[in-house]
């Protein structure tokens, strides 16, 4: 189960978790909080926690002292900021706390910290293993599909922002290097590529549909300047961002 506030957070957790482990006999489940965490945990039980520490209603160190009592059974992983190492010592102290581990968090580590778990477990089948056999694991379609849609969806909310594929690749917990590599082979276009078309594509509805000067066009598709903007448009379209808007 993983408890985390930061949707975005959550969601790259549980891309990782699909994409990295093989994940067939078990099921995921997610909380916003400590006291849902609580609520869920105890229908479900389940084998791993991952949880932050700041959280609103209730935080991670007060639900794992809870839950530490109920669920004897439940191992926890902690994932949170530097700032907040303080309180993770404190949870540290119980015995089935495994992990600490600091966001943006690294792949290799929270899935390291997760098998470890579970070949402490006894499941056979998950044995101990190092980062650097990590990177063997081989996803199926569907879980690549998943940390795609995921990424696209990214790109189509935060075009205006600054964005690039080692930030998505961060907030999904994935190597940016694979993330490029499945995106391309999904998508047919390179990660930069895609992220250029759509911000040339909503730029393109903003000057048929506004009076928007072009450089704020380009302010609010992502662009910081002007020039590069127009010279990045001519290149797609074939005609300068005035000329498109006249035509």
């Amino acid at each position: 189960m993983i408890v985390e506030d930061e949707r975005l957070t959550r969601e790259g957790i549980q891309s990782i978790l699909e994409v990295k482990l093989p994940l067939e006999k078990h099921r995921i489940s997610c909380a916003g909080n400590g006291a849902e965490g609580i609520e869920k945990a105890l229908a479900i039980k389940p084998d791993i926690i991952i949880t932050d520490i700041k959280m609103p209603e209730m935080n991670g160190l007060e639900m794992i002292r809870f839950l530490h009592r109920s669920l004897p059974s439940s191992h926890f992983i902690i994932v949170s900021c530097y700032s907040e190492f303080h309180y993770a010592q404190t949870a540290l102290k119980f015995k089935r706390v495994h992990d600490y581990l600091l966001k943006p968090i690294s792949w290799t580590s929270l899935v390291e910290a997760i098998r470890n778990i579970q070949a402490e477990l006894g499941n056979a089948d998950t044995p101990r293993i190092t980062p650097d056999s990590i990177g063997d694991s081989v996803s199926d379609e569907n879980k690549e599909g998943n940390a795609i849609e995921k990424a696209k969806r990214m790109i189509h909310d935060n075009y205006g922002q600054d964005i690039n594929l080692q930030i998505v690749a961060e907030r999904l917990y994935l190597n940016p290097s694979y993330l490029s590599t499945i995106f391309k082979n999904a998508t047919g276009q390179g990660f930069s590529d895609y992220l250029i078309e759509v911000r040339i594509k909503q730029s393109q509805r903003l000057l048929k549909e506004t009076e928007l000067y072009v450089y704020t066009i380009a302010q609010m598709v992502g662009y910081k300047s002007e020039k590069h903007f127009i010279n990045i448009f001519k290149k797609r379209v074939g005609c300068s961002p005035n000329k498109f808007r006249n035509a």
